[in-house]
């Protein structure tokens, strides 16, 4: 018989009846991996996309191919590191190439193109009579090559097909005096022989004079801009150039001087080189406005 102690009261045995006939609560549980419901399209994160080109080199992974030692030119003598940047030191054409050496007199050393390896120590020389802003071969004659000076001449001199040494004497074919305070650039036209355009520079203006022989026919783009550098179109009917101070990409008929289409260029105010690759087909290598270096491609018929 239980004791008045171990015997519970009415009022606990009501709420020990009461508790045992209610559902015992689940607690509630936070919802796994699994079961998670899949956020909203809008509500997931976006990824970020930035302009190909800025961050890193699309073509980083792309690789030439270096031909044999054996046919490389090596130990060009007093090279001149110097050289104008809107100019290339080396100019090439198939049979010589000619490079800016260091030297009083403005010097360009000739090289023939069938006799790699290392290059002799004294080489045939061209003096121009000036420092030399400008470099280039006539398309129609390799054995043509002109110079330009900062003396406002534009000379053509004619390399021999015979040996050459340190003492070999070049012809002068041709002697241009142009009337401007200097000369920046020249150009030869690539499909008509003895046309070549030069970019100068008179007071504080710059333009493209285009010759023909001695007589100056067309002068294209003339502005108090600037001009970084200008290039022939490969049909020749055409003449695109970018502009320092407004940072602009220019294209002209030279024959009626008009402006057939203007577009913005490079972000600097740096030099910016200019090339053709086709005949609708602009390529710009230059500066970002960070100081990065850059290259674009620009639709003739849409600047």
């Amino acid at each position: 018989m239980p004791t008045p102690e171990s015997t519970p009261t009415t009022a606990a045995a009501v709420v020990r009846l009461q508790d045992a006939s209610e559902p015992a609560k689940e607690r509630p549980q936070k919802p796994s991996a699994a079961s998670a419901v899949p956020l909203a399209p809008s509500a997931a994160p976006r990824k970020q996309w930035r302009p190909a080109g800025q961050d890193h080199a699309r073509f980083k992974y792309l690789e030439g191919f270096l031909y044999r030692p054996s046919l490389h030119y090596s130990n060009i003598p007093g090279v001149n590191l110097r050289f104008s940047q809107e100019n290339d030191p080396l100019r090439v054409s198939s049979k010589f190439l000619a490079v800016a050496c260091e030297g009083a007199g403005g010097q360009i050393a000739v090289i023939r193109r069938d006799a790699p390896g290392r290059v002799p120590s004294r080489l045939p020389t061209i003096v121009h009579g000036s420092g030399v802003v400008s470099i280039e071969f006539d398309p129609f004659d390799p054995n043509v090559v002109a110079t330009a000076g900062v003396d406002g001449k534009l000379q053509m001199w004619r390399i021999p097909d015979a040996p050459m040494s340190e003492d070999t004497v070049f012809e002068l074919a041709e002697y241009i005096c142009i009337t401007a305070d200097r000369i920046h650039q020249v150009r030869f036209h690539p499909c008509a022989p003895r046309v070549v355009a030069v970019l100068v520079s008179d007071a504080d203006e710059q333009a493209v004079y285009v010759y023909h022989g001695l007589m100056l026919h067309f002068i294209v783009g003339k502005t108090s801009d600037g001009i970084h550098s200008f290039a022939w179109s490969p049909d020749g009917e055409r003449i695109a150039l970018t502009t320092r101070k407004s940072r602009q990409l220019r294209i002209y008929n030279p024959r009626t001087q008009d402006l057939l289409a203007a577009g913005p260029s490079m972000d600097s105010i740096r030099p910016c080189r200019i090339a053709w690759v086709s005949n609708s087909r602009i390529c710009l290598s230059g500066f970002a406005s960070g100081s990065q270096r850059q290259i674009s491609l620009h639709d003739a018929q849409n600047l």
